[in-house]
Parts: structure tokens; sequence; C-alpha cells
């Protein structure tokens, strides 16, 4: 069995107001550097004649659209939910999912606070 994860990264606005670092007098942050990921295991028997995982293709255009769908608007606009990173992962592994049925986790790292978001198929 292997274990692959590919990723973009891209820049968000979120878009949420920050308690937490107005309270305490700190700069909001308004843009973030946002590193995304898609992780899937898959067997032999999903390996093409060259040894290259048959999804690979599919997961590449997958994190292109999603990356620049993230990047193109304040996801406030996008999402009609709060949409904290919590929401937004586990969003992003419902949309892509169906089309990439080897996916077994989307993980969405904010580089600029350094916290990690993932969510696990159940």
């Amino acid at each position: 069995m292997f274990s692959v994860e590919m990723s973009r990264r891209f820049d968000a606005v979120q878009g949420l107001p920050s308690t937490v670092r107005g309270t305490d007098g700190r700069v909001p942050v308004v843009r973030c550097a946002v590193t995304m990921r898609l992780g899937f295991a898959f067997g032999d028997d999903r390996l093409d004649r060259d040894q290259r995982f048959l999804g690979a293709e599919t997961a590449d255009q997958l994190l292109d659209e999603y990356a620049d769908r993230l990047e193109a608007q304040t996801w406030t606009e996008i999402f009609d939910a709060t949409p904290t990173f919590e929401y937004v992962t586990r969003w992003l592994f419902e949309q892509i999912e169906p089309k990439l049925p080897e996916l077994t986790h989307v993980t969405l790292h904010n580089d600029t606070l350094d916290v990690t978001t993932t969510y696990t198929a159940a």
C-alpha cells in the first residue's frame, strides 16, 4: 500500500475578525499563506505500466482548481457558513473525495501563523 501527499501553496483572505489578536492588541492577519495538501492511499493495482499512480493527474488538477478558487476571493464571499479552517478543510474533502476516491485526508496549513488543520476520512 502506498501513501502519498501532494500540495499547493496559495495566499488566502479568510475575512473573519480575529477576536484573540484584537483583544491583546496585536494586528489581525488579513492575508495569509496557506499550503493545501491532499493525502491518498492506493495499492499496486492503481499503478500504471510506468509504476505511477493512476490518479496523480487528477489530484494535480484538483489542487490547482481549489487553490485557485480559495485564492481568488475572500472566503466569506465563497461560503455561506463561517469559513474557519476546520469548515473549509472538511468542505474540500467533501468536494474532492468523489473525484479522487483514494483520498484519505485534506490538510490546510496556515503558513503565516503555523497552524495545521486536517480532515480525515471517517
